[in-house]
C-alpha cells in the first residue's frame, strides 16, 4: 500500500506522495494531504482494509501502491468517478454511521479528513468497532476546533482588531469544504475510547507553518473545490515540470516533524 511493513511493499517516499498529488490537486491541497499521507504510511495496516469516505479516489491514487480492498462513501457520483480510477477493488455506496458490512470484515478502517463532513458522526465509532476484527486497528485524521489559530489570516485580522472579518473568513472556508463537526482532541478521543477501542497513539499533525501556507493557497484551493462540487473533479494542470517546482518548495515542510498542528491523527485498536 504505502509502506515496506504493510504486506511486503516497498517503501514509498514523501516525495512520491508529493508529487502524485501535484498533479491532481491545487499546490495547497497537495501539502496538507501529502503530510496526512506521511502519517498514515507509519501506521501498519492489515488487510482487508475499508477506506470510509473514499470519494473520487484521490487520495487513494496517490496513497495506495495497489488496489485497497474496499472504498466506501455516500456520493454515487463520487463514485463513479473513483471506479475509474482502479484505485480500490471494491467500492460500496453507504454511510460511515451505519456501514454496510458483516461483522469483522477487516483488520483495518481508516478515514482521511472525512469525519468532520458528517453530521452525528458519534455512531461511526461503534460501527468500526463492529467491523474490526479483534486486534484491528482503526487510524483516522480530522481538522481541529482551533484551526483557524494556526492559520495565516484570522490570527492576524485579530491582532488588528478585525475579529468580525476574522470569523467571516473562517466561516466561510469552514462552509466551502463542508466542515460540520470541529472539536477539539478530547471529544474524539472519548468517543473512541467509549466504543470500546484502545488508543494507540494520538498527535496533532499539519503544522502552524503548513497550515499558514495552505491559508496562503486557498485562493486556488477554493476555486478547485468549487469546480469539484459542481463538475465532480478538480480542474488542475500542473506539467511535470511545474510538479517538479512545487516538489521542491514544499518537500522541507512536507517532512518536517510537528510537535503541534491544526489536524488530529488517531490510531486505535480494537481488544
Amino acid at each position: 500500500m504505502g509502506s515496506a511493513d504493510r504486506d511486503g511493499h516497498g517503501p514509498v517516499t514523501t516525495d512520491t506522495y508529493l508529487r502524485r498529488y501535484l498533479r491532481q490537486s491545487p499546490a495547497a491541497l497537495a501539502l496538507w494531504r501529502s503530510i496526512e499521507a506521511r502519517h498514515f504510511a507509519s501506521v501498519p495496516m492489515r488487510r482487508p482494509l475499508l477506506d470510509v469516505g473514499a470519494g473520487f479516489g484521490e487520495f487513494g491514487r496517490a496513497f495506495f501502491d495497489e488496489p485497497a480492498d474496499v472504498g466506501l462513501d455516500i456520493s454515487r457520483r463520487d463514485l463513479r468517478m473513483c471506479r475509474q480510477t482502479g484505485v480500490y477493488r471494491s467500492l460500496v455506496q453507504g454511510d460511515a454511521r451505519v456501514l454496510p458490512f458483516a461483522d469483522g470484515a477487516f483488520n483495518t478502517v481508516m478515514s482521511v479528513s472525512v469525519l468532520e463532513h458528517i453530521p452525528g458522526v458519534d455512531p461511526f465509532f461503534g460501527e468500526a468497532f463492529r467491523v474490526l476484527r479483534p486486534g484491528g486497528t482503526l487510524v483516522f485524521s480530522v481538522p481541529l476546533a482551533d484551526m483557524d489559530a494556526y492559520m495565516l489570516f484570522p490570527p492576524a485580522a485579530r491582532r488588528v482588531g478585525l475579529s468580525g472579518l476574522a470569523d467571516a473568513y473562517v466561516r466561510r472556508v469552514h462552509r466551502a469544504f463542508k466542515h460540520v463537526n470541529l472539536h477539539q482532541p478530547e471529544y474524539w478521543l472519548v468517543h473512541v475510547e467509549h466504543s470500546g477501542f484502545e488508543i494507540v497513539e494520538q498527535r496533532r499533525i499539519i503544522s502552524r507553518t503548513a497550515t499558514r501556507l495552505f491559508d496562503l493557497g486557498l485562493p486556488t484551493a477554493l476555486l478547485s473545490q468549487i469546480g469539484r462540487v459542481r463538475t465532480g473533479h478538480r480542474a488542475v494542470w500542473h506539467p511535470e515540470p511545474l510538479v517538479s517546482l512545487w516538489a521542491a518548495a514544499l518537500r522541507r515542510v512536507v517532512e518536517a516533524p510537528e510537535s503541534d498542528g491544526s489536524n488530529l491523527l488517531v490510531v486505535a485498536r480494537r481488544p
